[in-house]
């Protein structure tokens, strides 16, 4: 099977039936990206909270748990890919449901020892990169359930539904954190504070795992896909625009997962009295922006200039970055700072939904009728690229912190890349004239 081609061919009854499959086949789908992306970002919290715990650990090291999870995701993602190319729906989900139990169990077991050498809290903290790349192989076969003039809206409620498991970890975690959850399965407090209980970090994902589990078996089919055969692979790597869409994959999915890691610390560093309950709201914007971004670029089927007009507003909003930050004797602009971020999460976002519909179309242009297996691999390595920008941007902003103590320079660098984005947006938009 190729995938969907068009539900216009279909009689009514037929028709609805594959809506109906569909349109579940993305319910489930992305509770289950939710829980894995959920589980991907919980070290982005944890980090706020672990000196306060017994974890005697550097700013540097501390930035280094922020960012080895997107290491792991980036190195697993395109063999997710593969998989879910030649596994059933089902059976893919499930298995990448199951392996979350590890870095579950692992960060809960982490968190009553705060003795452990770091580079064990490391192992566990690359662990959770499990869920991060569950993202390909959730997108792939999502992908395949939807026509081809559909991608940009499925694709993008698929991402963004998805993230919405970062935004409940960076909301929701804190609170959990501070109480019993799961009863007599919560154990004792932790020992150096006794109104915490650190262990629930990892716990209270396990009924969550369970979940979808069992919603996978009950509402899913076991239908497999199309193989990706090494034509394909052949053919897909061996055009440059490829290359380029997933460099627009890093600045748009890639600037969501590399800020949405480090926000919260970068806010706890900069602004030393700034309240942190607030620091969701910019994966929360993105989560709204990615399926608008799809459902304008499918409408007009133009993702491209949508994409030029959003890192432009990209480059707007790291530039306000610079104004906001506290310098020498200057406090800096705490409100401005929030709202730059703010800007720069809806940008991104909404050009990831414009690249997801500019990746779909290309496929279709370059394997007329068998576009799925081309965007397979546009997903998959789009993907594991994009998660660059979860270790790059932490990278970044913390080697500028060291080196100058201040992220002006990781600021600048990254105006130098959106600028790249917008140059090569503009460049499908006016010379391909795709999108």
């Amino acid at each position: 099977m190729n995938g969907v081609t068009s539900w216009d061919t279909l009689a009514p009854d037929e028709q609805q039936r594959q809506r109906g499959v569909a349109r579940r086949h993305l319910v489930i789908s992305s509770l289950g990206l939710m829980l894995g992306l959920g589980i991907w970002m919980t070290w982005s919290v944890l980090v706020l909270w672990l000196p306060a715990v017994g974890f005697h650990l550097s700013t540097g090291e501390l930035f280094g748990l922020t960012t080895v999870p997107a290491f792991t995701a980036a190195l697993l993602r395109f063999m997710y890919a593969l998989a879910a190319s030649r596994l059933g729906a089902r059976q893919m989900l499930q298995l990448s449901t199951l392996a979350l139990i590890l870095p579950a169990l692992g960060i809960s077991l982490v968190m009553g020892h705060p003795e452990l050498p770091y580079i064990d809290i490391l192992a566990v903290a690359a662990l959770t990169g499990l869920g991060g790349a569950c993202f390909s192989s959730v997108m792939i076969s999502t992908s395949y359930q939807f026509p081809m003039a559909m991608q940009g809206r499925a694709l993008g409620w698929t991402a963004g539904l998805g993230h919405l498991g970062i935004v409940m970890v960076q909301a929701l975690l804190p609170w959990a954190l501070m109480r019993p959850l799961l009863g007599y399965f919560s154990g004792p407090a932790s020992s150096a504070t006794h109104h915490m209980w650190m262990q629930n970090a990892g716990l209270i994902w396990l009924p969550g795992i369970l979940l979808v589990l069992i919603l996978a078996e009950i509402g899913l089919r076991d239908q497999v896909q199309s193989k990706v055969t090494r034509s394909v692979l052949r053919a897909t790597f061996s055009r440059f625009d490829n290359f380029l869409l997933s460099w627009l994959y890093l600045g748009s999915l890639g600037s969501l997962i590399g800020f949405a890691s480090v926000e919260a610390l970068l806010t706890h560093t900069l602004f030393k009295n700034a309240h942190l309950s607030s620091t969701y709201l910019g994966p929360l914007a993105a989560v709204i922006a990615i399926p608008v971004g799809g459902y304008l670029s499918d409408r007009h089927q133009r993702g491209a200039p949508l994409a030029v007009l959003m890192f432009m507003l990209t480059m707007v909003a790291v530039g306000g970055l610079f104004v906001s930050l506290p310098v020498a004797d200057l406090e800096g602009s705490l409100p401005l700072y929030v709202g730059c971020f703010l800007l720069l999460f809806t940008t991104t976002g909404i050009a990831q939904g414009a690249t997801l519909q500019m990746m779909a179309k290309l496929s279709e242009e370059q394997s007329p009728g068998h576009g799925h297996e081309t965007l397979s691999v546009l997903l998959g390595w789009g993907s594991a690229i994009a998660t660059v920008g979860g270790f790059f941007i932490p990278g970044m902003l913390a080697s500028s912190m060291a080196m100058f103590n201040g992220t002006e320079l990781a600021l600048f660098g990254f105006e130098l890349f959106y600028a790249s984005c917008l140059v090569i947006a503009w460049w499908f938009w006016r010379l391909r004239d795709l999108g």
